[in-house]
């Protein structure tokens, strides 16, 4: 869809949502950049069905605001450290967010809290089989 970077980017920073979804962790952050009470939505999701489903959740979470125009779905395969140690996130932020206030940093270092506390739980399931099911069993 985008051979080039800062076209992709642009499309970002015209978005009026962006929804990084995460498929390993089965959620999404999903951060509306349409202005309310002089904030922004970010909140962590579980996968929506589709990218109507996530716009008619905005739209009746924000009534108060006009529709979403521009949506933007970033999908995520790999670990949320990725996300910091390639400068993704902060390349990410800088075109999502570009006047980032105080709050707003706050409610983004949460929701990257929320998603690292996410991971950690689901490798630790994988480690302790919690939630998943042998495909074969021990002959031993």
């Amino acid at each position: 869809m985008f051979n080039d970077l800062n076209k992709f980017l642009k499309s970002i920073s015209d978005s009026d949502v962006v929804s990084i979804v995460f498929f390993n962790l089965n959620v999404s952050l999903v951060i509306d950049r349409r202005i309310s009470e002089d904030n922004v939505l970010i909140k962590i999701f579980p996968i929506a069905s589709s990218a109507d489903d996530r716009i008619k959740i905005l739209n009746k979470l924000r009534p108060d605001l006009k529709e979403v125009k521009n949506f933007v779905i970033i999908p995520w395969y790999s670990y949320i450290k990725v996300l910091t140690e390639d400068g993704v996130w902060d390349k990410l932020l800088e075109n999502i967010l570009y006047p980032v206030n105080a709050k707003v940093d706050v409610m983004l270092q949460d929701a990257f809290k929320e998603l690292q506390s996410i991971e950690k739980s689901k490798i630790k399931n994988a480690i302790t089989g919690k939630g998943y099911e042998t495909i074969w069993s021990n002959p031993y």
